[in-house]
């Protein structure tokens, strides 16, 4: 039985009409289509007699299709109102489906809002994520072989990373080396950021890697894992470089215990408190329970945190095909009522609010549940939402620092990545080469997974650098971006790797007419939706207009995708203090793909961009 059939029977069983599933990580696990949609809408539709849908950002369409997606697909625009759309081809399909069952640890209160409008007479009062929970808790063999094979690629980590443990190499380094590395090797993606924590820096649970060297005769923290073929993996050691105290090794021996005990123990008939209780007890005897401050593990699969929890309250009897951490290591612990403890906190500072707002557009359905729970009489009527992104749109000098000096980080990234362009290289070699180099220099993260796509992959607004070489006399789109002092830069280079044809640069020309008239236009009065006109026109005058199917812009800050959406129907005029991306696109699927981007911020004399690499055709040698 699919997964996706399984879901078909269990809503029938409980004569449910439809399940919304808004997670993408589950739309991923019921369909193979994997893509962060951020602020956009994807969703997978599923009803208990009647072929599924997915509904996804127009320029995510094809994509799906590619996988092998067999069932319809629809897409909507940026500046068209999506849950309309989802009403509309709900009720082609299904009429007026009157039981939901939802996603309510994933969906939105805002979103949960904008579906209920749509369909005012309807019922949410079933909860989808238990089943999808239970679903995903077990494991089919295929999906452990592909658990398996990331733990190899975890095991090829750490000894990557000892080999590279040495004097003068600082945290940052290591980290640099093992990620490096691997992509060369075709793994793109970690689970979660590596840490590499040495010294007291190992006692810090979620600290980061320090550009500071490496001590000698300490102990060394590596916590990694990998992401193969949609699955991950998530491991831990701990190193000791060169000689340490007998204090560290005591420590060590305790932790070694515990962990070793546990996995031991863990057979079908246990349950998660069980094998949580028996890891704790050995470090809460040695005298050391006080430092042992989270749950013993965690489901993984698709996520590094998935269900269940290996913890104490947690009676649920271990059984096969479960996949799971077991981490003892030295807040709220993991095992109590979160939200239990706020009331109590709130109480004892502010007694009992009655008139509260809310972030809608980020709290889930499941947690404003909690938070209900715990104030039964009160009303949520307010939204800061709206004032937070007002807040947030006007940026203070000080931000616009941070954000020039990560658009000078792009710039640099730019100059990496161009200079790695050769006969030989891949995609996935660019992108490797492009953040090795930028984390020797201390620059850790991106801003959003780095696209390197030559010929016709370009075409793919949003798709991925591939493992197969890049061709001569073809264009290549670099869409980048770093984080510095958490905030972030974003910009798009398309260039020539030899000579291309009329026609690409025939495509390049208008794109990059678009993109320069509408940065000279943005200026104080201007609005969001006549600035995107300004490109749109160009391009559509040109015969491109199908192949532009995305805004011309958003937002950014300390995220890649903030307020304001440049699109049409937002009348919000510019104002200074203002940042936010001008990125015109020609994507001609199977041929040709053009994205010319740079974040900017509004002066009162117009726009000013974060990034200053040439926009002009670039003709890059082949060598």
């Amino acid at each position: 039985m699919s997964h996706i059939t399984s879901v078909q029977k269990w809503l029938a069983d409980n004569n449910y009409d439809i399940a919304y599933i808004s997670d993408f990580m589950d739309i991923q696990y019921f369909t193979g289509f994997s893509s962060d949609p951020i602020e956009r809408v994807l969703a997978l539709f599923i009803f208990p007699d009647k072929d599924p849908f997915i509904f996804a950002p127009a320029l995510e369409v094809e994509a799906v299709k590619e996988i092998g997606w067999k069932y319809p697909v629809f897409g909507y625009l940026d500046h068209e109102d999506a849950f309309a759309k989802i009403h509309d081809h709900i009720v082609d399909i299904a009429g007026t489906p009157q039981k939901w069952a939802i996603e309510k640890n994933n969906l939105t209160v805002e979103k949960f809002a904008s579906l209920k409008k749509q369909f005012p007479d309807a019922e949410f009062t079933g909860n989808v994520t238990p089943f999808v929970e239970q679903l995903k808790l077990f494991k089919t063999p295929e999906e452990i072989k592909d658990l398996e094979i990331a733990g190899q690629w975890a095991d090829k980590a750490f000894e990557i990373g000892f080999n590279a443990l040495a004097k003068g190499q600082t945290e940052q380094d290591v980290v640099a080396e093992i990620e490096y590395q691997l992509k060369l090797q075709g793994i793109m993606h970690m689970s979660f950021d590596t840490l590499i924590q040495s010294g007291a820096n190992a006692a810090e649970a979620h600290g980061a890697p320090r550009k500071t060297n490496i001590q000698p005769n300490q102990l060394c923290l590596f916590d990694l894992g990998v992401v193969y073929n949609g699955y991950i993996s998530d491991a831990t050691r701990t190193v000791a470089f060169g000689e340490v105290s007998q204090h560290a090794k005591d420590v060590y021996q305790v932790c070694l215990e515990a962990q070793l005990t546990a996995q031991a123990a863990a057979k079908p008939g246990i349950t998660a408190a069980q094998l949580d209780k028996i890891a704790r007890d050995i470090i809460e005897k040695a005298g050391y329970g006080e430092y042992f401050n989270h749950r013993l593990g965690h489901g993984m699969g698709q996520s590094e945190h998935e269900f269940p929890s290996i913890m104490a309250g947690n009676d649920l009897e271990l059984q096969p095909g479960m996949c799971f951490s077991i981490e003892p290591v030295f807040g709220y612990l993991d095992h109590e009522d979160a939200f239990a403890k706020i009331h109590d906190h709130i109480v004892d500072i502010a007694g009992t609010p009655q008139k509260w707002a809310i972030e809608k557009n980020n709290l889930t359905v499941e947690k404003f549940a909690s938070l209900k729970k715990q104030f039964p009489d009160a009303e949520f009527t307010g939204n800061v939402t709206p004032f937070v992104e007002q807040l947030k749109l006007f940026k203070t000098p000080e931000e616009i620092k941070d954000l020039e000096i990560a658009g000078q980080w792009a710039d640099k990234a730019f100059e990496i990545g161009f200079n790695a362009l050769a006969k030989g290289q891949t995609e996935q070699d660019v992108v490797a080469e492009i953040e090795y180099q930028l984390k020797l220099q201390g620059i850790m993260h991106m801003s959003f997974d780095t696209l390197i796509q030559s010929g016709a992959n370009a075409a793919e607004a949003h798709g991925a650098p591939r493992k197969t070489n890049i061709q001569p006399n073809q264009l290549c789109l670099f869409d980048l971006g770093v984080v510095y002092n958490g905030y972030i830069s974003d910009a798009t280079r398309t260039v020539a790797f030899g000579e291309v044809s009329q026609h690409a640069k025939d495509v390049y020309q208008v794109c990059l007419e678009a993109q320069l008239t509408a940065q000279a236009a943005a200026k104080p009065g201007i609005t969001a939706a006549q600035l995107d006109k300004i490109a749109r026109d160009i391009i559509e005058k040109a015969g491109y207009g199908e192949y532009f199917n995305h805004r011309l812009g958003h937002g950014m800050g300390q995220s890649e995708h903030e307020f304001p959406s440049i699109m049409a129907g937002n009348d919000l005029e510019l104002q200074p203090g203002m940042c936010f991306s001008i990125e015109p696109g020609i994507y001609i699927p199977g041929d040709v793909g053009v994205r010319i981007e740079d974040c900017v911020h509004i002066t009162e004399n117009g726009a000013e961009p974060f990034t200053h690499t040439s926009k002009e055709l670039q003709v890059l040698p082949i060598k």
